[in-house]
């Protein structure tokens, strides 16, 4: 009868111990989180937390991360102490906190892992790209505060930096060379006296412009420069009137080479006029006669009605491209015999 006791006895607390380690085993392992999940069956699973070398059960936890704890931190014995959905930590353990990492607490406290962060705690904030510097957020109640105290972007002006801090400096500037070309700041341009110039920008900071740029004049339109920097010189360039070259002085005489009372003379172009420009060239006729031009004697003859003996006599031949004349030509002069 006592063997039977004792067996049964022995039966029970083997199966007490084995049921203990099996439940133990089943418990959620909270490798630096606190995720207060549960358990296949539905109910609170204890949490286990290691590290720093030390171990500790944590007391069973409701669902944190569906309702938040309003007296988050305040002290606490057991978790009757918490409002629902928070869980009381055990004093001097390390706590997980935020389902991300574990701190060292003195002290219990009431704790929810849905909190985003300990008050108290700070961190940066913004950015430090470009112009910008990062600022400070504090955590108040376990929630993040504004971000303070930083230098937050700007709108992009042209002045070298990186305002809107974003990387890149002066993106929104461009200039358009004499080509049609868009330059950004940094690249190469100009023509004429403006080469070799680099596109910057401008003093106001609202635009680029080309650093070359002010050696630009009016354009000389015969002096084989570019002087306005468009990539046109001289007559090529809008700017310059056409610039109009006279005919040349043309050769003259008169026959025949002795003249009587009787005789016909006529005005002989030896040598033509010629035009640079291309221009077609008409003539003018004049006779002088011992030395005063004869207004009304314009062509190219000589009549003898015109003309009586002793009379000195010489022809004019002036060149013209109905813009401008040129230098007239004189034949020899003659006498009437």
């Amino acid at each position: 009868m006592k063997r039977t006791v004792l067996l049964i006895m022995v039966t029970v607390l083997s199966c007490f111990l084995l049921c203990s380690v099996s439940n133990v085993i089943a418990q959620d392992a909270c490798e630096g989180n606190f995720d207060c999940d549960q358990d296949v069956d539905g109910t609170d699973a204890a949490v286990f937390k290691e590290d720093f070398g030390r171990s500790a059960f944590k007391n069973p936890c409701p669902d944190c991360q569906e309702n938040p704890c309003p007296n988050y931190y305040e002290p606490c014995v057991s978790n009757e102490d918490c409002d629902s959905g928070c869980c009381c930590n055990e004093a001097d353990v390390d706590r997980c906190h935020d389902q991300t990492y574990c701190e060292s607490v003195i002290g219990a406290q009431c704790i929810n892992s849905n909190t985003s962060c300990i008050t108290g705690e700070t961190r940066p904030c913004g950015t430090d790209v470009g112009e910008c510097e990062y600022g400070v957020e504090t955590c108040i109640a376990g929630v993040w505060g504004n971000c303070v105290g930083g230098i937050t972007p700007t709108v992009e002006i042209c002045d070298g930096l990186d305002n809107d801090c974003d990387g890149i400096v002066d993106e929104d500037f461009s200039f358009i060379d004499w080509d049609g070309s868009t330059l950004l700041i940094g690249d190469s341009c100009g023509t004429g006296v403006c080469a070799g110039g680099t596109v910057i920008c401008n003093v106001v900071g609202d635009g680029a412009e080309c650093s070359s740029n002010v050696n630009a004049s009016n354009e000389v339109c015969d002096d084989s420069l570019d002087n306005d920097c468009d990539g046109a010189v001289d007559l090529e360039d809008t700017d310059c009137e056409p610039q109009n070259t006279p005919p040349t002085q043309p050769v003259v005489a008169t026959e025949p080479t002795t003249v009587y009372t009787t005789d016909t003379v006529v005005c002989i172009i030896v040598v033509p006029s010629s035009d640079p420009d291309g221009d077609d060239i008409y003539y003018d006729y004049l006779w002088i006669q011992d030395g005063i031009p004869q207004i009304d004697l314009n062509t190219n003859t000589l009549l003898p009605s015109e003309t009586a003996p002793g009379e000195e006599w010489q022809c004019s031949v002036t060149p013209n491209d109905t813009t401008e004349y040129g230098v007239s030509g004189f034949s020899d002069s003659f006498i009437i015999q």
